[in-house]
């Protein structure tokens, strides 16, 4: 399916505020974090589905407590932690589950994994996704085209202004210090990667030290989890603080999905 680049980016001015990233920071008391969370199961559409397939999935999901879908998007152009390149997904299936979701009533969030995140704003949102999140490791890794930290400001302010939500996306080698203050005083939200990008179904990364360093300075930032989300897992990035939690595989897999909701969530 054809879409539009986005060839600019709005110019706004950026804004201050917040903690700094230099200052002492003591951990959150498990006592004082979020125990729930709501859940949102992941798609990863590299091989076609049928149609009755995804609206199966969606029906599925908004019938035992899913607040949402998660959809992966890469179009071979992202690399992970380990060099490797992450495999490109259907862009088309991807715009039909955003219809699909929406008729149920279902948020979506995209995850994107690509070196220009810029190229995927408009159609997605045409498409009415309720959040998107990019990876700043992407951009600062490609070799043309580099934007200045104001434009990567300028592009989370420009998804923001078409009523979306807009968030980043940190790898598991990526530390919380590593990022602009300014970026992440911007972000609706931050998705935390549990696992290496790419690698649905591998071993889990602990992000808790990440949550709460987090929550300690921003306790109103949306954390989202990404990766190796099972009932165990769950549990340590819940009582980190984690608000979202993303389930592919454990939640794809479940021949009980009312159930694994509820152990994802915290209410079993």
């Amino acid at each position: 399916m054809k879409h539009e680049i986005c060839d600019r980016l709005i110019k706004l001015a950026p804004e201050g505020g917040g903690s700094g990233f230099g200052s002492e920071t003591k951990p959150l008391a498990p006592d004082k974090c979020r125990k729930e969370a709501s859940v949102y199961p992941a798609l990863l559409l590299r091989e076609p589905k049928t149609e009755e397939y995804l609206r199966k999935f969606i029906k599925t999901a908004k019938e035992v407590g899913a607040e949402g879908i998660h959809l992966d998007i890469a179009n071979g152009t992202f690399k992970n932690d380990n060099g490797e390149i992450i495999e490109k997904t259907d862009l088309e299936q991807t715009l039909l589950v955003l219809s699909i979701a929406k008729s149920f009533g279902l948020k979506t969030g995209a995850h994107l994994m690509v070196a220009c995140p810029e190229e995927y704003i408009d159609v997605l949102i045409t498409y009415m996704v309720d959040s998107l999140c990019f990876h700043l490791e992407a951009i600062e890794k490609r070799k043309e085209m580099k934007l200045e930290e104001w434009e990567k400001e300028e592009m989370i302010k420009q998804i923001q202004k078409r009523g979306v939500k807009a968030g980043i996306a940190i790898n598991p080698s990526t530390t919380a210090l590593q990022f602009p203050h300014r970026i992440v005083n911007a972000v609706d939200f931050i998705l935390l990667m549990a696992v290496i990008p790419g690698k649905q179904g591998s071993g889990f990364i602990d992000p808790s030290e990440k949550i709460k360093w987090f929550k300690h300075h921003w306790p109103n930032k949306e954390i989202r989890i990404d990766g190796a989300m099972n009932r165990e897992n769950s549990a340590l990035v819940r009582k980190a603080g984690a608000d979202v939690i993303i389930s592919g595989s454990f939640y794809g897999r479940s021949k009980n999905p009312e159930k694994t909701i509820k152990e994802l969530k915290g209410e079993e």
